[in-house]
């Protein structure tokens, strides 16, 4: 399996120049500013990639091309991530894989690095009122406008 990461302005650019034809819309969702996935690769770089994109590139690129473009306001949803803590809850261990963008973590990281993944989550995280660690995930779009006049 490959994955290709494209730059967001070459991706916005060449949607725009070359897919939508003389009238079509772009929708880009993005992590909320505040979300907690953006507040982890900052805090560890060496985890996650760190060039997560933000609305505020695909308003950029809007913006300097000139390109008529809105932005929607967020909306969240709520990840269950109780199982992280379980060492061993194997649908656990693979969500710390997918919020840590990494394989295995509990078994290829040092015990203190995961700790510190794990304090990071859990201080992220809520307790609903069933009991259950919550964390809310923030996102964001941008709708951008090819040949429509208003």
């Amino acid at each position: 399996m490959t994955i290709y990461y494209v730059e967001v302005e070459d991706a916005l650019l060449h949607c725009y120049e070359n897919e939508l034809g003389r009238k079509g819309i772009l929708l880009t969702i993005s992590h909320g500013e505040d979300d907690p996935m953006l507040k982890f690769a900052e805090k560890f770089p060496d985890q996650r990639v760190a060039s997560f994109p933000r609305n505020r590139d695909a308003v950029a690129v809007a913006s300097e091309r000139g390109w008529k473009f809105f932005v929607c306001p967020g909306d969240s949803n709520n990840l269950d991530i109780t199982n992280i803590f379980d060492s061993f809850s194997r649908e656990g261990n693979y969500l710390l894989d997918f919020l840590s963008n990494r394989v295995n973590v509990r078994q290829n990281e040092e015990k203190e690095s995961v700790e510190k993944i794990l304090k990071f989550w859990e201080e992220q995280s809520f307790i609903n009122e069933h009991g259950r660690t919550i964390v809310e995930l923030r996102d964001n779009a941008v709708i951008i406008l090819k040949g429509f006049d208003h």
